[in-house]
């Protein structure tokens, strides 16, 4: 006996809905990996594309969503039918809700991008005190670079 619907209309939608989960997961892949890239490499673009690919992800969602609930008021699906397409819901909202932190993380470093290299001068400087605050250790002896003066750093409101 094949696992397979009777209706080609049906089987059709759900291949779509398959194909477009599929797309929806390598869209997030990228914002987590672009928006982790920014953050290591201090790098504007890619933080931009990060949030340009949240417009498209949200959009999928909502699109995936819809046509799951279409699909579901058409072909009355078996209930082993409905809890595939809830399943396939519950994890299009959990691949939008990582897409949206990885736009958080976009947008919280953006700002410091600008700044970005004087303020990873200063932690490089003074990362050895604050971990091995009790080892004497050389670089706490040297000055700290001008980059890390106070009106090199931001100020927060």
């Amino acid at each position: 006996m094949t696992d397979r619907h009777i209706s080609s209309l049906y089987e059709s939608s759900l291949d779509t809905i398959s194909a477009r989960v599929l797309e929806m997961g390598g869209l997030v892949e990228v914002q987590v990996s672009r928006s982790v890239q920014a953050l290591a490499d201090l790098k504007g673009e890619l933080a931009s594309e990060v949030l340009e690919i949240e417009a498209r992800v949200n959009q999928m969602e909502l699109s995936i969503d819809q046509d799951l609930s279409s699909i579901i008021a058409r072909h009355q699906p078996t209930a082993r039918d409905l809890r595939l397409l809830i399943a396939v819901s519950k994890a299009v909202a959990n691949l939008e809700r990582v897409g949206d932190e990885a736009a958080r993380i976009a947008r919280t470093i953006s700002p410091h991008i600008k700044i970005g290299l004087s303020l990873f001068a200063c932690i490089n400087h003074f990362a050895p005190l604050l971990l091995f605050p009790s080892a004497p250790l050389p670089c706490c002896f040297t000055p700290p670079p001008p980059a890390c003066s106070p009106k090199a750093l931001p100020t927060y409101p």
